[in-house]
């Protein structure tokens, strides 16, 4: 029998209730909309954001890294100072226009990045894409999201959500990522993943493996419900609609809202994969590691 080990990330001092959430999605935060149009051949990204601000709100918004083609404030058309967009208290409702493009040339080699660093690149290249950080015009604080993601046809993607909405036109694939809940960022990943999807107490498990391993999603989803029985009996209701196992290119080994994102079997087989299983339960935006 394989020895358990639990490794908490992020200290619990109290056990929200999923009302907690709904609480923090009733203030004024800012609704940020990106839609992006990513092309793997060329490494670049072409965006466009609207934020919607309410009365009273400041903000920065930083873009460095990231060409702006347009920035309009309440139509009037403006620029980014040293990377920076200042937003003062706001006089009344403010809308946010920007239009941006970027480049995520691949990062190093798989098996060559560094384990749960934070700092891990972005990229962009027919072997996948992974964007973490300061891949949008990256606003400071919480806000409500709602990403559109333009990416190749035979891609599948993944994003912190909990509805989807997919269509397909001339080899192109749009997705529509929904999620009810505040966050202080977003990402995206995809790739020519194998997908699975099982439906276990009203909540949509999913695996997305590279076609090499792809037989490894009935050991996880296996064990995801098990865990799930059973930190449901000890913390209440799983908080989301869905959940979602990623396998990576890069050595990464992260907890985000409605799914977690794992290193490749290449390099995790010598420390995870042959001998446990490592789900990350993402309750009230902290993530439990089960080993």
């Amino acid at each position: 029998m394989y020895r358990l080990f639990i490794y908490i990330i992020s200290a619990l001092v109290n056990l929200y209730s999923f009302a907690s959430g709904n609480a923090l999605a009733s203030q004024q935060l800012p609704l940020y909309e990106l839609s992006a149009t990513i092309n793997p051949e060329q490494h670049t990204i072409d965006g466009s954001v609207r934020i919607t601000l309410q009365k009273s709100t400041a903000c920065k918004i930083r873009t460095e890294g990231l060409t702006i083609a347009r920035l309009l404030i309440n139509s009037r058309e403006t620029h980014p100072v040293q990377g920076i967009i200042d937003i003062r208290d706001t006089q009344s409702d403010t809308l946010i226009e920007i239009r941006y493009s970027a480049s995520f040339a691949p990062g190093p080699a798989e098996g060559k990045g560094d384990l749960l660093n934070a700092a891990a690149p972005n990229c962009i290249s027919p072997e996948g894409i992974m964007l973490l950080n300061s891949w949008y015009p990256a606003i400071d604080g919480l806000c409500r999201y709602k990403l559109s993601a333009e990416i190749p046809e035979h891609l599948e993607a993944i994003s912190e959500s909990e509805t989807t909405t997919v269509s397909i036109r001339n080899g192109r694939k749009n997705i529509i990522f929904d999620f009810a809940h505040p966050l202080p960022g977003i990402t995206l990943i995809a790739g020519a993943y194998v997908l699975r999807t099982e439906i276990f107490r009203g909540i949509a498990l999913r695996t997305l493996f590279f076609v090499e391993d792809r037989e490894l999603a009935d050991n996880y989803l296996a064990h995801t419900k098990r865990y799930i029985e059973l930190y449901e009996s000890l913390l209440g209701p799983f908080p989301y609609k869905t959940f979602a196992i990623v396998e990576n290119r890069f050595q990464t080994g992260y907890s985000l809202p409605t799914y977690t994102l794992l290193a490749p079997r290449s390099y995790a087989c010598r420390l995870l994969w042959k001998r446990r299983l490592v789900t990350k339960y993402c309750i009230s935006g902290s993530g439990i590691m089960f080993m």
